[in-house]
């Protein structure tokens, strides 16, 4: 295995995705707890410290002058450009989260603390961003911490309060909305053939609905984009779909193999993914 692939799988652990699978990890599995998250951080921390080439000048200059943060990016060896560990608690104080929830409620937004946690440090991620970019409390901590340093803090939070977060911050009774597969650092492993030839498996599936005799133009302009769209969805195009969110979470890859748009894509492969988690859980409990 090589140094990279090691730390590959560790970041996965330390984000709660399982690395083989690329489906999130139970709530209540080992790694998703504080101590294993710090210490996987850890060790991704001194694995990338080995892995920086050493041969390398501008590389070496920057490494006297700056440290590596556990994301690959400089954090300033000035301690006063630094946040101490107390500085950052005092963003997480329960009345400070409560208003931070609060803004997703009145945005009608689910939180989750991976959509907490990547807002405060300011993520860029489509599925998320537009709908938190005018929150008050968007990228404070941008450039001061990372997300998996914070991470186990709103665990412990969302943990603590998980009764009173479902019951007053939460809109939806469809819980695998909660689902954050499709929030995570975009990847793709899918080569061109791969996806010519999965594009080319959904488009023999037979169209179940006549739109010949639609007049609604938003459903003709979706149809004209998007060959599949408002298409039920059948078995086979389910098994396609859970195969190929191992290889890749990339919404604009998907929608063009699926040709159904972005929101479809997401919704069904949350609800696919739910399901998946909770036989996990039911079969974890019967052992």
């Amino acid at each position: 295995m090589t140094l990279e692939k090691a730390i590959q799988i560790l970041d996965n652990l330390a984000e709660g995705i399982h690395p083989e699978s690329l489906l999130p990890l139970p709530t209540q599995d080992a790694c998703n707890t504080r101590s294993a998250i710090r210490a996987l951080q850890i060790a991704i921390e001194h694995l990338k410290a080995h892995q920086q080439p050493i041969n390398s000048l501008s590389i070496n200059s920057n490494i006297e002058e700056n440290q590596w943060n556990n994301n690959g990016s400089f954090l300033s060896d000035n301690p006063s450009e630094e946040m101490s560990e107390l500085d950052i608690h005092s963003f997480f104080t329960d009345e400070n989260m409560f208003e931070y929830l609060q803004e997703f409620k009145d945005s009608e937004f689910n939180p989750t603390v991976a959509r907490l946690g990547k807002c405060l440090v300011g993520t860029q991620a489509k599925s998320v961003y537009k709908y938190v970019k005018n929150f008050s409390f968007y990228g404070i901590l941008g450039g001061l911490t990372t997300y998996n340093n914070i991470k186990p803090i709103i665990s412990d939070f969302f943990e603590k309060y998980n009764n009173r977060i479902e019951e007053e911050y939460t809109h939806s009774n469809k819980p695998w909305e909660e689902i954050d597969f499709f929030e995570q650092e975009t990847f793709n492993t899918l080569n061109f053939s791969t996806v010519e030839q999965l594009q080319y498996s959904i488009s023999n599936f037979p169209l179940q609905r006549d739109f010949s005799n639609i007049t609604s133009e938003s459903l003709i302009i979706a149809r004209k984009v998007f060959p599949r769209a408002y298409e039920p969805w059948v078995q086979e195009e389910n098994d396609l779909l859970l195969k190929t969110l191992r290889y890749s979470n990339d919404l604009d890859v998907l929608s063009k193999i699926f040709q159904r748009g972005q929101g479809a894509i997401r919704s069904q492969g949350q609800k696919l993914l739910y399901q998946i988690a909770q036989v996990a859980q039911v079969s974890k409990a019967s052992h």
